[in-house]
């Protein structure tokens, strides 16, 4: 708690305004993985984002705004149960709703937008 904050407040004065959303990033991660709230393993799945070395084909309704590499690092990141549900599997819903995800990847500040319909809801 009153540690971290203070830690915290003492590095960002030194730290450019474009690193500190970053280290601040890092220091929140650091936190959940400590607490237990976040695994290491999805951490690491999360932030390396590994490509799928057999990624199926790219399904043409996505083509227009992914390229392959992205195509086999959302596969890559399905190893995940969150992104992995039956048919409302990431890659499922970026195929059934391609528009929407066009739009919100297109998004300048994608992070704080809503998400497409299937993913509103994404609670764990």
């Amino acid at each position: 708690g009153v540690v971290t904050v203070a830690v915290y407040s003492y590095l960002r004065r030194g730290l450019l305004d474009a690193d500190k959303l970053t280290v601040a990033s890092m220091l929140t991660l650091k936190i959940l993985v400590r607490a237990g709230a976040i695994q290491m393993e999805e951490l690491n799945l999360l932030i390396r984002a590994p490509v799928d070395p057999n990624p199926p084909p790219m399904p043409d309704t996505t083509r227009s705004w992914l390229n392959e590499h992205q195509w086999a690092q959302l596969r890559g990141l399905e190893v995940l149960p969150v992104f992995k549900t039956g048919s409302h599997s990431l890659c499922n819903t970026l195929e059934q709703d391609s528009l929407g995800w066009k739009r919100w990847f297109a998004e300048e500040k994608a992070e704080s937008a809503d998400l497409p319909r299937e993913c509103r809801e994404l609670s764990s």
